[in-house]
């Protein structure tokens, strides 16, 4: 049995029968958790509205801003996945009000739920590489400057302290994931949280040309969301990343343009448009971004994302025919690039 395969089955072994709480189960990160973790077996529970997933345990959609039903959504669990995050960063800026109750809020509640509960949950906390702002220097690494320029990214930075604060006065288990610009299935076609490239994979997958605005020459660090997935499982499995606050991208460094160029191209679609910055996208726009994953790769061993032509050509399928998208147990890493 070659490494690869070890750490597969060590990954669906030790996973299998833990009781996992996925807040923001129907959102894009969430989905994609919760379909990992119910083809390696986990005893899966999920907040999120009109999801369906068979094997999971869905309680619809649980208002985290009610920090007592933060605690009965928490007690039991052993591990809690947390996805909240609803505007993106855009709309954040507009509505920070709003903002504020449908995230910070949660978040607080249950990072104090994760830290109160006597099951002493691991919380896995998703952040954004947004709350860095606009980079000093590149690539970057957790030790840059952490400066947002919007609201949603003030939030995320927010929750890391809590998560920080907690863990030093409560003992909470935690680790944070400064996600780059993940990509692939189950996103909602009305939803843009997650960044355009999701987007533009859903219009080339119906045969639309991209808009791309501006030059598209800005660079951008795209992962592919079972990269995503598994990395945080590892992490999940590893005692030395509990308290870290750790990068999660490929490390690798595309232009938006070519992105799109290359969607198009596997897509069969028209060719790109670029068009002029709405003023609300070009606030929030940060330049250039490509994560320094040296410390996870020091904390989980090696780690190597699949391509973006790779992970383009797997998220334009699913768009193109979503029902085929087929989570098998065990399988499920088995295509994982973990040598």
């Amino acid at each position: 049995m070659s490494i690869q395969q070890m750490r597969i089955e060590t990954i669906n072994s030790l996973m299998r029968g833990r009781r996992v709480l996925v807040v923001g189960g129907n959102g894009f990160i969430g989905r994609n958790c919760v379909n990992a973790l119910v083809a390696i077996g986990a005893r899966v529970t999920a907040t999120g509205e009109g999801a369906q997933c068979d094997g999971v345990n869905w309680i619809g959609r649980l208002d985290m801003g009610d920090a007592f039903a933060a605690k009965c959504a928490v007690e039991g669990q052993e591990i809690v996945v947390d996805c909240i995050g609803r505007l993106g960063a855009a709309m954040s800026n507009l509505q920070p009000l709003q903002s504020l109750e449908e995230e910070l809020r949660p978040q607080l509640n249950l990072i104090m739920a994760c830290a109160e509960s006597h099951a002493s949950p691991l919380l896995l906390l998703v952040s954004s590489r947004l709350v860095y702002g606009t980079p000093q220097y590149l690539p970057v690494d957790e030790k840059h400057p952490v400066q947002p320029a919007s609201i949603y990214a003030a939030h995320k930075a927010t929750a890391e302290n809590y998560a920080r604060i907690m863990a030093g006065s409560k003992g909470l288990r935690f680790c944070a994931f400064r996600l780059a610009n993940p990509y692939g299935p189950h996103q909602r076609r009305e939803a843009k949280s997650y960044g355009i490239i999701n987007h533009f994979l859903q219009q080339v997958a119906d045969g639309e040309a991209i808009n791309v605005y501006g030059s598209g020459k800005q660079a951008r660090d795209y992962i592919y969301v079972d990269d995503v997935v598994e990395a945080m499982l590892r992490c999940a499995l590893e005692p030395r990343c509990e308290g870290k606050i750790l990068n999660l991208g490929s490390g690798e460094a595309l232009p938006l343009r070519t992105a799109a160029e290359i969607a198009s191209c596997i897509a069969g679609a028209p060719p790109v448009q670029f068009l002029p910055w709405p003023q609300e996208d070009l606030i929030v726009e940060t330049g250039n971004y490509v994560s320094d994953i040296s410390l996870l790769r020091e904390m989980i061993g090696e780690f190597n994302p699949i391509s973006f032509e790779e992970g383009a050509r797997l998220s334009i399928e699913h768009y193109r025919f979503p029902e085929e998208r087929v989570v098998e147990p065990v399988a499920y890493l088995n295509r994982r690039s973990i040598a």
